[in-house]
């Protein structure tokens, strides 16, 4: 074998290093998707212009021949390969399937078939001319195949990945569609060179210059790699986990230009405008200064809270160096304020829950002490009588028993407030709401406070209509006359006098008050009458405990049924219990 390399020998070899330089540098990011498409695209592409080193080194016409047989194997595999490739970049992988590459090499495999059994039909090569002895290139007369299997086939080829490349690049922004530029540009090269070859343009005749444009399409892959990053973050992977992310996400070089933004950022940091990459990030116009202060402050991790529209909105912000960059950093900006307003909400719950769980002690711990004394009256007297029952008068049992039946009467009493009480925290009263004749509910409220008010010698009386009626849950308002009264009875003295009164007020409301002529009570006691967290500490004028959970579940009681309790009072003058119930007018057929 008769070779002598010539200058075009040389060019050739430096394309084919060329080619596998671009190669290795997108096998090193073999991991990232499209790397690997890239890397057997420039593998072949050097392959291709590797066996023209010996055909334009071959002093022989069968030689050259020879040579260019094998030429074939990269020439019409890069076509194809450029479009899988291009195929990846754009993010269109639902094409790359067996089936259809097995058809896309279905007309390359026949043409390297009929290549290399060219002399049987010359379908790729008609003929060919004589060697120039000042180039040592032959011309190539080429066959039917040539143009129809392999120019036409590769052409379609090209124009289906500059369509997809074209719309990719008008859909992207400005640093990819850069990417998709200089990736069309490196692919159009061989084309455009053999175009220039085929009509005989080019200077040296004879001298195939599509393989030669493989050197300008390496470096323009290699300036990809290098400077716009092209394998490092492909940019459907962008468009899916950083253009879509809820998470703001922002990259700054040391000097705080902008390198990458994503939507979500923009908009925590009220950036309108859109075209700010190589910004600084203070004169990007964001409206959220703080937030955009933070972002560039040097702590490595931060929280801060920003009003933003008269709400307050909470970020966490995580930065992280480049180190491929020096000075420059990651920040991801993250909305935490969902989480901030739970975490506040359960601390507040949390605080209620431990207010809830000391009411509830304090409660019990009045209970108990509030029980002890009619159980100690009770003990007492049962004692009394069972010691010296023979040596009692009649009036003197009558008196005991009668005693026994007030503190019995007040237990029962702060038992079922408490259990009332308890089943209102838990939420389990319900109101079954019907008409109710007040003279009837008065009647049932104070049959067993009667007895009491006898003992005390307290005239207990009612001033309303005897058909006065309204609608509202009937326990409910027993439940709370019973208690006004029993207190009235308790804090009035021996012969004093408690009324209950009834009417309709100027607003059409039920207005009953349950007036006595008692103690009454100062400022301070009046103000902290319905509070929980307050002892009154007062003590009926037998000496009787209160708790004050009575006047807290009426309270509830009346709020809840849409009404309302307040007390006027002044010390030494009596006291009178205002409850206000709305009004409804009850008809036959509807209760309105």
């Amino acid at each position: 074998m008769d070779l002598g390399f010539t200058i075009y020998s040389v060019i050739f070899l430096v394309t084919t290093l060329i080619s596998f330089f671009v190669a290795y540098l997108a096998w090193q990011r073999r991991s990232v998707k499209g790397a690997k498409e890239l890397t057997l695209l420039m593998i072949f592409a050097g392959i291709w212009t590797f066996w023209i080193i010996f055909e334009t080194a071959a002093h022989t016409m069968s030689w050259k021949v020879f040579w260019s047989k094998f030429e074939y194997i990269g020439a019409i595999i890069t076509p194809i390969l450029y479009l899988i490739f291009v195929f990846r970049f754009v993010g269109r992988d639902k094409y790359i399937t067996k089936k259809n590459l097995l058809l896309l090499f279905i007309i390359p495999i026949v043409t390297l078939l009929l290549t290399f059994t060219n002399e049987k039909h010359n379908l790729v090569w008609s003929g060919y001319s004589e060697i120039s002895v000042q180039t040592n290139i032959m011309e190539y007369y080429h066959g039917p195949w040539f143009w129809i299997g392999y120019m036409a086939y590769n052409y379609l080829l090209l124009i289906l990945a500059t369509i997809y490349l074209f719309i990719f690049i008008v859909q992207q922004n400005k640093i990819f569609s850069l990417q998709g530029w200089l990736i069309l540009v490196a692919g159009l090269c061989p084309w455009v060179a053999s175009i220039i070859y085929l009509v005989g343009w080019n200077a040296v005749p004879g001298l195939d210059i599509t393989p030669l444009s493989i050197v300008a399409s390496s470096i323009l892959m290699a300036y990809s790699i290098f400077y716009t990053r092209l394998l490092d973050l492909i940019p459907i992977a962008r468009e899916t986990l950083v253009e879509t992310m809820s998470d703001g996400i922002l990259v700054l070089d040391k000097q705080d230009r902008i390198q990458d933004i994503n939507p979500a950022a923009m908009g925590f940091l009220g950036i309108l405008n859109k075209e700010v990459l190589g910004f600084h990030a203070a004169s990007c116009g964001a409206e959220v200064v703080n937030l955009l202060n933070a972002v560039i402050g040097k702590d490595p991790a931060a929280q801060i809270d920003v009003l933003v529209g008269g709400e307050n909105k909470y970020y966490s912000l995580i930065k992280k160096a480049i180190k491929t960059q020096t000075g420059s950093r990651l920040i991801v900006i993250r909305d935490i304020t969902e989480y901030k307003q739970a975490e506040m909400e359960v601390k507040l719950k949390n605080e209620q829950l431990i207010k809830a769980y000391a009411e509830k002690d304090r409660i019990f711990s009045i209970i108990a002490h509030d029980l002890r004394g009619p159980f100690s009256t009770f003990l007492g007297l049962t004692e009394v009588l069972s010691e010296d029952l023979p040596g009692l008068s009649m009036t003197e049992i009558h008196s005991f028993v009668l005693s026994m039946k007030n503190s019995a009467t007040n237990v029962f009493f702060l038992l079922e407030n408490l259990l009332n009480w308890a089943r209102s925290q838990q939420g389990l009263i319900t109101f079954n709401m019907e008409r109710v004749n007040l003279l009837h509910v008065l009647q049932e409220s104070t049959t067993i406070i009667e007895d009491i008010a006898k003992n005390k010698e307290i005239n207990l009386k009612h001033v309303f209509p005897d058909n006065l009626e309204l609608f509202a849950d009937r326990l409910a308002i027993q439940t709370v006359i019973r208690n006004l009264v029993s207190n009235a009875v308790k804090f009035t003295p021996k012969g004093g006098e408690v009324t209950v009164i009834a009417n309709l007020d100027s607003d059409k409301n039920i207005l009953i008050s349950v007036k006595d002529n008692g103690i009454g009570m100062n400022k301070e006691i009046k103000e902290n009458l319905f509070r929980i967290d307050i002892k009154t500490n007062r003590k009926g004028t037998d000496g009787e405990s209160s708790s004050g959970l009575g006047l807290l579940l009426c309270k509830e009681l009346i709020e809840k049924q849409g009404g309302q309790i307040w007390v006027e009072s002044e010390e030494g003058k009596g006291s009178e219990f205002y409850l206000s119930i709305p009004f409804q007018i009850v008809t036959k057929d509807k209760i309105e």
